[in-house]
C-alpha cells in the first residue's frame, strides 16, 4: 500500500490492506432489501414462477447464517474505518497502477495530476461516443472466430 501525506490509523491500515474488493462482514442479513429486489426482478414473469421464486427465495433466507466476522479485530473498527475512509473528502483510494495494492492520495493532488495528464495532447476529445461502434466490430470479430472453429 502506497500511502500520500495521508497518516492512517492501524484499523484503516488493516482495511485498505485487504484490497479494494474485501467488504465487512454483514452482521444482519438485509432480508427485506434481498425481498424488495427480488419482486423487482420478477415482475414481468409469469404467475407461477413468481410463486416458485418466492418460495424458493423464503426456504433460502430462512436457512442463511452469516458468515463469521472476516476481521479478527471485530466488524466495528472495520465499519467505522470504512466510514471516516469514504467520508474524508480530502483523500483519494484507489488501486495502485502495479500489484495488487491500494494508494490513498490527497485528493487535490490526485486531481492536479489527473488534469495534467489530459490537458496534455496525448489525448484529444472525441467528435462521437465509439463506444457502439467499437462495440459492434468486437462482437463481429467473435462471431467470425467462432464460426471458424
Amino acid at each position: 500500500m502506497y500511502r500520500s501525506v495521508c497518516v492512517l490509523t492501524s484499523d484503516e491500515t488493516s482495511l485498505l490492506a485487504k484490497g479494494e474488493n474485501f467488504s465487512v462482514t454483514p452482521s444482519t442479513i438485509p432480508t427485506e432489501k434481498i425481498i424488495a429486489n427480488i419482486e423487482a426482478g420478477i415482475e414481468n414473469l409469469p404467475a407461477d414462477i413468481k410463486e416458485e421464486l418466492r418460495g424458493e427465495s423464503a426456504r433460502m433466507l430462512r436457512k442463511f447464517r452469516p458468515p463469521r466476522c472476516s476481521i479478527p479485530t471485530g466488524e466495528n473498527a472495520a465499519n467505522a474505518a470504512k466510514c471516516r475512509l469514504n467520508a474524508d473528502e480530502n483523500i483519494t483510494i484507489l488501486p495502485a497502477d502495479k500489484g495488487n495494492a491500494t494508494m490513498v492520495s490527497n485528493t487535490s493532488n490526485y486531481k492536479s495530476k489527473v488534469n495534467n495528464l489530459v490537458s496534455q495532447e496525448t489525448y484529444k476529445r472525441l467528435q462521437k461516443d465509439l463506444t457502439e461502434k467499437i462495440t459492434r466490430k468486437t462482437n463481429q470479430l467473435i462471431e467470425l472466430h467462432y464460426h471458424k472453429r
